[in-house]
């Protein structure tokens, strides 16, 4: 009898809950007018720091960035700018400069970019600069 019991209740045991979920990369549904925005003071060989902005925006329909560097040295920063077209590949976003140049970052699950390889990978030495979201966007 106990051991009816026992197969009985066996039947009726919970399923284990199910795992965390963890959030996805931020949703990159732009429409024109409106702007993501990141920003970060990255580590440089040669100056203090180089306060990077980047700002990801739609015009009359076309995926359009502009990177500001400004390069920080004492009280004085050299300020650098670059434009072009984005384009999100799942986990990834791609820079194409109008210049030619081509940038690649990967998204973080918390919304952050981290810089990557011409093949998407984090570089091997384990380069840990991240480009924090900001809002509203802080490009001048």
């Amino acid at each position: 009898m106990l051991w009816l019991a026992l197969l009985a209740g066996s039947g009726c045991e919970r399923p284990p809950p199910a795992p965390p979920t963890v959030p996805g990369p931020p949703v990159f549904g732009i429409d024109d007018g409106s702007a993501l925005a990141w920003r970060a003071r990255l580590p440089c060989a040669d100056c203090d720091a180089i306060d990077t902005v980047l700002s990801l925006r739609r015009e009359q329909d076309q995926p359009r960035y502009e990177l500001v560097e400004t390069f920080i040295d004492g009280e004085r920063g050299q300020r650098f700018s670059e434009a072009g077209r984005w384009q999100r590949e799942g986990v990834l976003l791609r820079l194409q400069a109008d210049g030619g140049g081509q940038r690649i970052y990967g998204i973080e699950g918390d919304g952050r970019l981290s810089p990557r390889d011409g093949r998407g990978r984090r570089s091997e030495r384990g380069d840990s600069r991240f480009l924090v979201p900001v809002t509203p966007d802080p490009t001048p």
